[in-house]
């Protein structure tokens, strides 16, 4: 799979989520969920961090993914994560690597 394919190909889903969860809501109520979004995709962003340097990723390799320097990653996901807004508790979305090659 490409990566512009796999861009698609979660692009799809997620909207498919989306339109699940917003099915005959008010637009105006629907603005409350983007910080929730938000939060969310920072929390899997750190997640993915995370398991990418327990397998051994370095931050250049890290860098070269996300198209930024190892600086900016390492600034954004190097040291501990302040939350910016009280939604509550952070869900755990670590995704403990285990070794075994998924390719």
């Amino acid at each position: 799979m490409t990566p512009e394919e796999r861009e698609t190909l979660i692009r799809h889903r997620l909207h498919a989520v989306v339109q699940e969860l917003s099915a005959d809501r008010d637009p105006l109520d629907l603005v409350a969920d983007v910080p929730i979004v938000e939060d969310f995709a920072d929390d899997l962003a750190q997640a993915r961090i995370a398991d990418a340097r327990a397998a051994g990723a370095s931050w250049a390799d890290i860098s070269e993914r996300l198209g930024v320097t190892r600086q900016a990653v390492h600034k954004r996901f190097g040291g501990q994560r302040k939350r910016k807004r009280g939604l509550g508790p952070v869900f755990e979305l670590r995704f403990t690597f285990d070794g075994k090659d998924r390719s």
